[in-house]
């Protein structure tokens, strides 16, 4: 807390990205593994009872891996992912968010809604090839409380 109203979070988050291209019949399915560290501005307002905020800043994540789904008609088949020298496991990116937060005992509910924006390319873009990157929509609900 730097007063009342403005606090800096940092955090260490577990965090699964995933995509899906087709239907349910025929399709290519990903979900990658991060570890991840935002560090976050925090504008908080509100009473003392529930509390409503606002947060944003940079991100810094590690790619640990990942397992990859195709299917077509019957056939389906999972393998986890591979790493490749074109692969860029760093990711540098940005995090927004709103939340609320509900005093309870000696702690507070906190209900989180976040938007991710990766700024790295998850490959090496060769010539005009566009460059893929994380777009992430989260919500999470947690129980906070002071060490």
């Amino acid at each position: 807390m730097i007063n009342d109203m403005f606090s800096i979070q940092p955090e260490l988050l577990y965090v699964q990205k995933g995509y899906k291209i087709g239907e349910d019949e025929a399709y290519l399915k990903g979900k990658s593994n991060y570890l991840e560290v935002p560090v976050l501005a925090k504008i908080g307002f509100g009473g003392e009872q529930v509390r409503g905020f606002v947060t944003g800043g940079p991100t810094l994540g590690y790619w640990t891996g990942g397992k990859s789904t195709v299917k077509f008609g019957d056939m389906e088949d999972s393998e986890d992912y591979e790493f490749e020298d074109e692969d860029n496991r760093l990711e540098l990116g940005a995090s927004f968010g709103i939340g609320a937060a509900y005093k309870v005992g000696a702690g507070e509910l906190n209900l989180d809604v976040r938007y991710g924006l990766g700024f790295s390319s998850l490959y090496e873009a060769e010539g005009n090839e566009p460059k893929t990157r994380n777009r992430v929509f989260g919500v999470s609900l947690a129980y906070l409380f002071s060490l």
